[in-house]
């Protein structure tokens, strides 16, 4: 296979009908890395073929090639299932969401909700095993802080955060954890 390491041409010499020419090869197969092409965009693809010294005796197709978005990816720092004191604070925080195509992108909205195995005390941040909202928290919020002492011990609270972006795309995560709370510190 061919490694193409540069998808863009930059001299006028190197385009034909106003498209980049790819770099020219003598096998069958081309290789694009994983990150050369933009997700979400169009391109079109052509292909011209000679046979060696008989540039006479020739062929060639093109195709239309989209790049699809990879889904993001939403991330609670932590154990899946985890057990804490009563007298202490439920952190979460989900700032190791990413999105695959653009790794540096930190920009989420975060909206948490929780359920919880208990629906006995009318105060309950989860009552009635419903997802109550906790919160939607936008840009740089990603972190959920539940005080201490408000759930009873041996209650269950699976916790939830959907990371979306604005942008658009409708691309969006959801990540689950489970926190059971216990006697002590």
């Amino acid at each position: 296979a061919y490694d193409l390491t540069q998808i863009a041409c930059t001299s006028s010499s190197s385009t034909f009908n106003g498209y980049a020419r790819l770099p020219y090869t003598k096998t069958r197969d081309i290789s694009i890395p994983k990150a050369a092409l933009k997700p979400g965009a169009t391109y079109l693809l052509g292909l011209f073929v000679n046979i060696f010294n008989q540039i006479s005796r020739n062929n060639s197709a093109t195709m239309v090639l989209t790049i699809g978005r990879s889904p993001l990816i939403a991330d609670i720092l932590g154990a899946e299932e985890a057990s804490i004191a009563r007298d202490r604070a439920i952190v979460l925080d989900a700032s190791s969401s990413k999105d695959p195509d653009h790794p540096t992108f930190t920009a989420f909205n975060y909206a948490w909700s929780c359920v919880s195995s208990y629906s006995g005390r009318p105060d309950d941040l989860c009552s009635n095993g419903t997802a109550l909202p906790l919160s939607t928290q936008t840009e740089g919020h990603h972190k959920l802080v539940i005080p201490p002492n408000i759930f009873d011990i041996g209650v269950s609270i699976i916790f939830q955060v959907a990371v979306t972006r604005n942008d658009g795309t409708g691309r969006s995560s959801v990540k689950k954890v489970k926190r059971t709370i216990a006697a002590g510190s």
